[in-house]
């Protein structure tokens, strides 16, 4: 399947900007283990960085994560295991850290809420909306999740029936947690008086939340009405958090809590400093389909109220399950991320969470996937075409690489080059998107089609100084260099050594040496090297 032409591709990030391009991850609540839906944020996040930094070699990539650490579910938990909530946060923020070193999906910042300097910056955020008098003290009654923290209005509920008792209860439709009546005096932002403003943001920005299905299901009900919110909840019950200015009976709200945490780490507040030079506004935040109502509802608001810019765009996506259902220790189906990844490598999985990782609709995790995946896609589509180019019988002179391009026969190759010539810029619009299984799916489809042209043509059969032959050899040689470059944001280790193999100079590995289809480049063809690409390490057992 060859792309048709001209492919435009409009990413902000290709226009000459000067403010550093900044992703997050949401922040990871420690109250349990980090799961594959972590690691999932996690290598999204780092692959997009990844690919800015080839789009730009001269605009700074910041990305964000860390651990969200006050709220019921943390003080509950410290409870039942004896601990204090600062300890077991502490021990389980590491827990998260490791996995982002281990997942080799480096970050600029990593925030615990629990910082001093984030503690100070809430508060400051929390004076900001009760000076422009969008903060109220009163009574508030409702239905309250304690899993999720939050009140949630009659519109966002349901009945169902309880499997395992049989007893009828009421959930949050989005996370499907049961919620209680609740009543208590606390503090209340004026949500409702922004409903008209966040209706006319997703009106004129189709594109504020990626996918579609997400900015429509949120314009919605944006639409049915808005309440407004109680961002504090009495010190009797919740103490383990960040105390509300001049009232030390009252805890600032978890959720405003962790959503300041994306300018507390581009350096809010900005007294002196340019938001800009700390990344604000985000480029992109990522977030899973739970967290959709706090994200790209209360955040907006939040910063209208306080008079900041808004990201760019709020990227969301689905849940990970095993055997199709939610996973949960209950039924023993969690798969542990850090086992994983010491069995098959960080890249090995990376790659196969991006193949198969979908922002509409879950994913099932399957072992027999990832092993399929990985012989198919890498060992033996993209492993075994280097090695085959790399035998001494397809030599190919230095002489006949550098005049090859103005030679070849363009009219038997055109509709393959018109492809690999489209094949950057269609890489770059689907990772704009956040579609990376797309992106994964194309580069495999021009591999598949280059390993089609190299079997069919029998270059082993042709003549050494033969046109044709220089041809397929210069054809695939260039193939798997943009494969490779693009590859990088997904796979760096193993797209580096096949760079290396390919002889591509460390300086010509950027996107934008992959849009010249035909760069002066001296390959190592029919230089046989040790290739231990895509070795397999583990078996499953």
């Amino acid at each position: 399947m060859f792309l048709k032409g001209p492919f435009k591709v409009t990413v902000p990030s290709l226009q000459s900007l000067t403010k550093p391009f900044f992703i997050t991850t949401p922040i990871f609540y420690v109250n349990a283990a980090p799961h594959l839906g972590h690691l999932y944020s996690l290598v999204l996040c780092d692959s997009i960085a990844r690919f800015q930094k080839l789009l730009r070699t001269d605009r700074p990539v910041f990305s964000s994560t860390g651990t969200d650490e006050h709220g019921l579910k943390v003080q509950t938990v410290a409870q039942e295991q004896n601990k204090h909530p600062l300890d077991l946060c502490a021990e389980n923020s590491r827990r998260f850290k490791d996995l982002a070193v281990l997942a080799n999906t480096p970050y600029s910042h990593f925030i615990r809420t629990t910082n001093q300097q984030h503690a100070a910056a809430v508060q400051g955020f929390w004076n900001q909306l009760r000076e422009k008098e969008y903060i109220d003290f009163q009574h508030h009654e409702g239905w309250y999740s304690t899993s999720d923290e939050t009140f949630y209005p009659e519109s966002a509920l349901q009945r169902i029936v309880d499997e395992t008792t049989g007893e009828e209860k009421l959930v949050s439709i989005e996370t499907g947690k049961q919620v209680q009546w609740s009543s208590e005096m606390n503090y209340h932002f004026k949500l409702s008086s922004f409903r008209s403003r966040l209706i006319e943001l997703y009106e004129q920005q189709p594109n504020f939340v990626q996918p579609s299905i997400y900015h429509n299901q949120v314009l919605s009900e944006l639409k049915s009405g808005l309440q407004d919110l109680s961002i504090s909840r009495p010190r009797s019950r919740l103490s383990w958090g960040i105390p509300v200015p001049n009232d030390d009976s009252q805890t600032i709200y978890v959720w405003l809590d962790a959503l300041v945490n994306y300018v507390t780490v581009a350096g809010y507040p900005w007294t002196s400093s340019d938001p800009a030079s700390g990344g604000w506004p985000a480029d992109v935040h990522i977030i899973g389909k739970d967290i959709v109502r706090f994200h790209c509802i209360y955040w907006p608001a939040f910063l209208m109220a306080a008079g900041l810019p808004l990201p760019k765009q709020i990227l969301v996506h689905s849940h990970w399950t095993r055997n199709k259902v939610k996973m949960s220790k209950s039924l023993g189906n969690v798969v542990d991320p850090f086992e994983l990844i010491k069995n098959y490598g960080e890249e090995i999985v990376k790659y196969y969470l991006l193949k198969q990782g979908r922002l509409t609709s879950d994913s099932n995790f399957e072992i027999e996937g990832l092993e399929k995946d990985y012989e198919h896609d890498l060992r033996r589509n993209l492993g075994v075409l280097t090695s085959r180019i790399q035998s001494k019988k397809l030599y190919v002179s230095e002489e006949a690489q550098k005049n090859w391009s103005s030679s070849i026969k363009r009219d038997k190759h055109q509709e393959f080059i018109n492809h690999l010539s489209q094949l950057p810029d269609a890489c770059a619009a689907y990772v704009h998107q956040g579609q990376m299984h797309a992106f994964i799916e194309i580069i495999q489809s021009t591999l598949r089609s280059v390993t089609k042209l190299f079997q069919e043509s029998e270059p082993w059969n042709l003549e050494s100084d033969s046109p044709a032959r220089t041809d397929v050899l210069m054809l695939t040689a260039h193939t798997l260099r943009i494969c490779a470059i693009l590859f990088q944001s997904i796979m760096p280790k193993k797209s580096s050594e096949l760079l290396d193999q390919l002889g591509v100079a460390k300086e010509n590995r950027n996107f934008k040496d992959t849009k010249d289809t035909f760069i002066a480049t001296q390959f190592n063809i029919g230089k046989k090297q040790k290739n231990h690409l895509f070795q397999k390490r583990h078996q499953h057992s």
